[in-house]
């Protein structure tokens, strides 16, 4: 779902027939493709705030991405399969065949990942923001 500056080299990487690049969806074709998924594999190591993800984990996708920092906040332990941050293509492909073989573990993730995005909402993100800026302003004191 999506697309990123690397889909035309991983379009041509990866066998048509076992592998689906939807690109840009919205509504019931993102519910759709959700839903039909069974793994979400998210490779950016660019993406400032990876909405894909909560998407997906909101749908009860075991996800799989890099480990640096943003994906750390928002896929902690248990609720997705994070390599290390600085991953290439055998780690990543290491990482999708755990998450394929292992459909227990799968939805295991999945079901956490689901937990997880329900807890992060706008309306805790906006109070931890003015939190901080609450802080901020005590200290010019």
């Amino acid at each position: 779902v999506g697309s990123g500056p690397s889909r035309a080299q991983m379009e041509a990487a990866l066998p048509p027939d076992r592998t689906v690049f939807f690109g840009h969806l919205v509504g019931d074709e993102l519910r759709a493709a959700y839903a039909s998924s069974d793994v979400y594999f998210f490779p950016s190591h660019t993406e400032a705030f990876p909405n894909t993800l909560l998407e997906a984990q909101a749908s009860g996708l075991a996800v799989l991405a890099p480990a640096y920092s943003v994906n750390r906040a928002l896929v902690p332990a248990g609720s997705g399969h994070l390599v290390d941050e600085h991953a290439g293509p055998e780690e990543f492909a290491d990482g999708l065949f755990t998450l394929l073989r292992d459909p227990r573990y799968r939805r295991a993730i999945g079901k956490e990942a689901v937990r997880v995005a329900r807890n992060l909402t706008w309306a805790k993100a906006f109070d931890g923001l003015t939190t901080c800026y609450d802080r901020c302003k005590a200290l010019r004191r």
